[in-house]
């Protein structure tokens, strides 16, 4: 019994032991300013030309203090070169301090500050001298933590707001601050001024949230947010942006041209197709090569030649002889039909025997005219070889027979599409017929998987008159020129046909958009580096505009250029750690 009290007491002796470590562990000390176990407060704000995203430790009155600030120009989304950076900090009660900010590197500056007392100090970003860009940011909160106490507005942080839906906002619009506290160990900033530093890094264990507060410049209106980087966000830091294509816009209000949107296919132009066969047996001579497909040929142009067979009788002798027969014949038929119809109509003659001519007559032309075609299409040359020509310009886009095998009669040599006119064919379901009308093909538009731009369709070949039963779909068919070359028939397109016009809707750019198994998204910035993944439900499409029905209002500012690399980033698991990206 003793052993075993003894073994019990050891275990638990252990797991006391064990537990005290892990909590020294989280009560590490910080080496850049600011409480220890807190990690850096984040603030954005936006003015008509320039981006701010500000970083800072927690403030402790008395204490030093790093501040680092990014300012991005927001006509391309590259950092902003200034040759004279301030900061105006106006405190609780006294006087404004001026700080100045050193550049580091282009678009990063660094300010060192002190805070005399405790409170909430108003910040203001002065761009290029007193009578520069000023821009107002969220108030920095010196000795009060983040616990703003009950009475504060407090919004929804990003990682526990649901996909596609919109931002909450007070009346004003303004973004809520969002900011995290931990315990993991803040390293050291270096103190060189060419390394991107960032100020008080912190661990992440919890976050709470700060008032966003509106800011204005000189310009008008400057949206201001302030956040430490929330859980599950996607990070794409400044560095990173700066370095590719990027941008950020708001939604837009516009008048759209409404529609239906259906699925259509491109197919040849009926009469824009034609299948080259052999007018009787032989062999595709190889000394002229088959063309390739994808090769354009013009009407008349030779396409094959054909040697007569190893038997006698064939080759262009043959097929003259035949020609011959077949036209001889058509012509004693078509004279017996005129003698049967004058005897009828004569009464001299039972009308079975007009009947019996008019059979005759026509079985006669379906003999002849295959060969008349076959004759007009080949020209014979030495030994009986025959010479096929293309019967219309287009492009190849089959060849099943090669040179040197044999071939029967009205076997396939090559198939021609003129693709300089295609159709597209649509299938509209018959719940939005009384919707439409009769479509329009002036305003009638389309888009194809991997072609950019939007393509109009040139004319209205048929609108349908037959609903199919099975598929419950009007056909629609309409003309579109292709003078490029760039669109092929099989393709598949997306079409618009127009309805109406929308009036003051809520749209964003095609690009601004991303498609995953049907279902779109959008990245809404949510700091200056961080980026939330939000579902939306889209609309009509006009002029490479996109109609949002639903998830994000015309606050929120989206990623319009470079979100391919907020994908990769959201694929790659990236999430707002304040630390990803940044030199030290």
């Amino acid at each position: 019994m003793s052993m075993i009290r003894t073994i019990t007491y050891g275990i638990l002796a252990l797991l006391a032991m064990t537990l005290l470590v892990a909590c020294s562990k989280g009560n590490g000390s910080r080496e850049a300013g600011g409480e220890a176990g807190h990690g850096p407060v984040q603030m954005t704000a936006w003015s008509d030309r320039t981006e701010v995203f500000l970083e800072h430790p927690e403030l402790e009155p008395g204490k030093g203090a790093t501040l680092l600030i990014y300012l991005t120009r927001t006509a391309d989304w590259k950092p902003l070169a200034s040759s004279e950076v301030h900061l105006v900090i106006t405190p609780p009660a006294g006087t404004p301090l001026t700080v100045a900010a050193k550049g580091t590197k282009p678009g990063l500056y660094r300010a060192e500050a002190t805070f005399p007392a405790k409170g909430a100090y108003r910040l203001t970003v002065v761009i290029g001298g007193s009578q520069g860009e000023q821009i107002e940011l969220p108030s920095l909160l010196v000795g009060e933590g983040h616990d703003h106490g009950e009475g504060e507005h407090k919004e929804t942080a990003a990682s526990d707001r649901k996909e596609g839906t919109p931002h909450d906002r007070d009346d004003h619009g303004d973004h809520a601050a969002e900011t995290k506290q931990g315990g993991g160990k803040e390293p050291a900033h270096a103190e060189h001024d060419d390394h991107d530093e960032h100020a008080g890094h912190g661990g992440h264990d919890s976050h709470d949230d700060h008032e966003g507060e509106q800011a204005h410049d000189e310009t008008g209106k400057a949206h201001a947010h302030a956040a430490s980087g929330a859980v599950g966000a996607i990070t794409l830091t400044k560095e990173q942006q700066w370095a590719v294509a990027f941008g950020v816009a708001e939604p837009r209000r516009m008048d759209m041209a409404s529609g239906l949107t259906a699925v259509g296919e491109l197919v040849p132009v009926a009469t824009a197709e034609a299948v080259v066969a052999a007018p009787l047996a032989g062999v595709v001579s190889p000394t002229r090569a088959l063309p390739f497909p994808g090769k354009r040929v013009a009407k008349g142009e030779v396409i094959a030649v054909i040697d007569p067979p190893a038997s006698l009788g064939g080759g262009m002798t043959q097929l003259a002889a035949d020609h011959a027969q077949a036209m001889s014949r058509l012509t004693l038929a078509q004279a017996e039909y005129d003698r049967a119809k004058r005897l009828v109509e004569g009464k001299i003659a039972a009308r079975k025997r007009l009947e019996e001519a008019e059979a005759s007559l026509e079985a006669a032309r379906a003999v002849a005219t295959p060969l008349e075609t076959a004759m007009k299409s080949v020209q014979g040359g030495s030994g009986g070889r025959i010479t096929v020509r293309a019967p219309v310009s287009g492009t190849v886009v089959e060849v099943p027979a090669v040179n040197g095998s044999g071939v029967a009669p009205g076997q396939t040599l090559v198939r021609i599409v003129d693709t300089g006119r295609l159709w597209l064919r649509v299938n509209l379901p018959a719940t939005d017929l009384g919707k439409v009308g009769r479509p329009a093909a002036a305003g009638t538009t389309f888009t194809v998987t991997g072609l950019p731009g939007e393509f109009h369709t040139s004319g209205l070949v048929s609108d349908g008159t037959v609903v199919d039963p099975q598929t419950r779909t009007l056909p629609l068919v309409f003309a579109v020129e292709n003078r490029s070359g760039n669109l092929k028939a099989g393709m598949f397109a997306r079409v618009t046909i127009r309805t109406g016009t929308a009036k003051g809707v809520l749209a964003v750019p095609k690009e601004a958009l991303f498609e995953d198994e049907g279902r779109w998204f959008a990245f809404v910035q949510i700091s200056g580096i961080t980026f939330d993944r939000r579902e939306v439900q889209i609309g009509t499409e006009d002029q490479g505009m996109i109609q949002i029905v639903s998830g994000l209002d015309e606050h929120d500012r989206l990623v319009v250029k470079g979100g391919y690399y907020v994908k990769l980033a959201s694929q790659g698991g990236a999430t707002a750690d304040p630390h990803a990206g940044h030199g030290h």
